[in-house]
């Protein structure tokens, strides 16, 4: 089977995309914080189909970086 296959692959759990009503859910914040942070480019999301979606890598990505911008902060 080629790389170009028309065949349907279903993807892994890290490809996996969450809308943004999920990734607020999984922060513990609204949908509007959820927004401000893509809009500010704070977290990679990608519009499909005018919805954002979100990969399980850029949602990994934000929350170690911010841990890290935490774990700074308190040691100042």
């Amino acid at each position: 089977m080629s790389e170009n296959s028309s065949q349907s692959v279903k993807p892994t759990s890290s490809q996996r995309l969450i809308d943004l009503q999920q990734l607020a859910r999984r922060f513990g914040i609204c949908r509007d914080t959820a927004r401000m942070l893509v809009l500010s480019r704070q977290i990679t999301g990608h519009k499909i189909g005018g919805c954002w979606r979100f990969r399980q890598e850029d949602i990994d990505e934000y929350l170690a970086r911010h841990r890290q911008e935490a774990e700074y902060a308190s040691n100042r």
